[in-house]
């Protein structure tokens, strides 16, 4: 007698060529229904790894080929390499996982580059920073997820699944809420006088010092600040940002 489950698989098989062989003859074309047939088959989920250590993306990728129907196929040290590496590939990534580097402006470039080249793929970012201002901007350029570094491994591979099946992965880090104030418009960027008062701040120049060197009166830096404090969520995570973006900082020698 057979079995009710081996029944099951043979009766899917063939719908499935019929649905095949439906397409084939819509168009008349064989190239085209092998195509086809090669595509819906698909479920395997193709990731793009970038991270600059080797190790953090040996062992990430390790961790996501063993459970199947996922498959990291790229590997980069940094977006320049990425970009470069998804205009040789014939197979698009589903997915890119990257990390927020100070080398490239935090990944914004490569960001940018990403949404205008390859719009359908979708993009999560691992980062050890969690600046809402940042993860604002980068939601903005395109970013469906954003998850710490240290996150656990079953987070990722649901954030993974996620942005896959639903477009979008909601975090601790950047949860539904924070997806709507990015996409809705509530967003300013830090104008050109508040990185110069943050970069004399970071060099520790008192605030008359700023004031005469940025040609402001008093009240015109202390709104600077108060914009900073609100953006930021208080002056030390504007300095978390700057540190982040490179700025300068004044070296202390204590022998």
């Amino acid at each position: 007698m057979l079995n009710s489950s081996f029944v099951e698989k043979v009766w899917k098989n063939i719908t499935y060529f019929i649905a095949y062989a439906m397409l084939y003859l819509a168009d008349n074309n064989s190239a085209s229904f092998f195509k086809t047939l090669q595509v819906m088959k698909k479920t395997e989920i193709k990731i793009a790894m970038v991270d600059e250590m080797q190790a953090v993306r040996i062992g990430i990728a390790h961790c996501i080929n063993k459970v199947k129907d996922y498959k990291v196929v790229l590997h980069a040290n940094s977006g320049k390499e990425l970009l470069c590496s998804l205009a040789e590939i014939e197979e698009l990534p589903d997915i890119c996982i990257t990390e927020t580097t100070k080398s490239e402006i935090n990944g914004y470039k490569t960001l940018i580059e990403l949404k205008k080249k390859y719009p359908q793929i979708k993009i999560l970012v691992l980062s050890a920073w969690e600046i809402e201002y940042t993860i604002i901007k980068m939601l903005r350029l395109g970013v469906r997820g954003y998850l710490s570094k240290s996150c656990d491994y079953p987070e990722l591979l649901h954030a993974i699944k996620s942005i896959k099946n639903d477009g979008y992965y909601y975090s601790q880090l950047a949860p539904k809420t924070l997806f709507k104030k990015a996409l809705n418009g509530n967003f300013s960027e830090i104008s050109k006088d508040e990185k110069k008062y943050l970069s004399l701040l970071c060099l520790q120049y008192s605030g008359d010092e700023i004031a005469e060197r940025m040609h402001k009166s008093p009240d015109e830096i202390m709104k600077c600040h108060n914009s900073l404090c609100q953006k930021f969520n208080g002056i030390l995570g504007a300095v978390a940002y700057a540190e982040q973006n490179g700025f300068k900082f004044k070296s202390f020698n204590f022998f």
